[in-house]
């Protein structure tokens, strides 16, 4: 049986500025360098099979500097199913500008987002590629992706 650790990536300008990101990328801050290098140090004891990152940047970077840190930057992969929700038109707007919109599709997981997905979907991607990842007979599976992503793993739990 595998065990996943699942982590967010590090805090990014988009963040801080109270934007929606979802398949667009932002810079981490400093302290979203500072999150993934504790994180690092956190997971140092563990032995992990292999990582899996959201191919985004955000997730990527933080993954890096934690495979860096545990030595497995050959074991290292970016996988598109552990994206963020794409939020479609709604991307990099405020969250106050678009509230009710994005309290709705946060609130009714089967509510698409204009020109994007729901976090149905998103569900759908992410469990169906966790559930391909645990036949391939890892142990211990450490993936860096997306709030979106994180909430819909514990929406099936």
């Amino acid at each position: 049986m595998v065990v996943f650790y699942i982590v967010r990536h590090g805090i990014t300008e988009l963040n801080e500025k109270g934007r929606l990101q979802g398949q667009i990328d932002s810079p981490l801050t400093n302290n979203g360098y500072k999150d993934a290098f504790y994180l690092a140090k956190k997971l140092e004891r563990n032995k992990f099979d292999a990582i899996f990152s959201s191919d985004l940047g955000r997730a990527f970077i933080t993954a890096h500097i934690i495979a860096d840190k545990l030595k497995l930057t050959n074991k290292l992969f970016k996988a598109k199913q552990f994206r963020e929700i794409d939020f479609g038109d709604l991307t990099a707007k405020y969250r106050e500008e678009v509230k009710s919109e994005y309290n709705k599709i946060k609130d009714n997981c089967d509510i698409i987002a204009p020109n994007g997905e729901s976090y149905s979907d998103v569900k759908k991607r992410v469990i169906k590629n966790l559930f391909l990842l645990s036949k391939k007979g890892y142990k211990k599976v450490l993936i860096v992706t997306h709030s979106g992503c994180i909430r819909s793993i514990m929406s099936e739990a």
